[in-house]
C-alpha cells in the first residue's frame, strides 16, 4: 500500500496512464471515470494491481460493477468476469458498467438472418 501515491486523476487533459504504475497506486480510492465517480478497493490476499471497482461508500452486492487487474507482460487491463482485455483502466471501468444484456444485443442482429436448414427464403409478390 502507497497512501501517498494515488493514481492519477483520469479526467487530466493529457494523462497518459501508461506512465502510471499500477503497482504505486493505494489499496483504496476513489476516482472519476466519464465523470462519475468510482470507488476501487484492492482485495487483502493480494498485493498485485487487482481492484474490486464499486460505487463509492457502498459495498454491497448489487453496488459492485466487477474486479479488474492489470496485467504485467502486456500493459493492458483484464476485466475478470469476461476475460476481456482493454488499453486503459478508464476503458476497463467503462466494460463493467456495460448492461448486462449487451453480450446478447452485440450478437442478436446476425441470428435473425439464419434460416433453419431445409427451409426456403421468403419470396415477396408483386401488389
Amino acid at each position: 500500500m502507497n497512501p501517498r501515491c494515488p493514481p492519477p486523476c483520469l479526467l487530466s487533459a493529457g494523462n497518459d496512464m501508461s506512465r502510471s504504475n499500477p503497482q504505486t497506486w493505494s489499496d483504496i480510492f476513489i476516482t472519476t471515470v466519464d465523470t462519475v465517480p468510482i470507488e476501487c478497493i484492492r482485495p487483502s490476499d493480494t498485493d498485485r494491481p487487482t481492484w474490486s471497482i464499486y460505487t463509492p461508500g457502498s459495498y454491497r452486492p448489487q453496488n459492485y460493477l466487477g474486479t479488474l487487474h492489470a496485467l504485467d507482460t502486456a500493459g493492458l487491463w483484464h476485466v475478470q468476469a469476461t476475460g476481456e482485455r482493454h488499453a486503459s483502466f478508464a476503458d476497463a471501468v467503462r466494460a463493467l458498467r456495460r448492461p448486462p444484456t449487451w453480450s446478447a444485443s452485440k450478437v442478436r442482429p446476425g441470428t435473425s438472418f439464419r434460416r433453419s436448414p431445409g427451409t426456403r427464403p421468403a419470396t415477396r409478390t408483386a401488389s
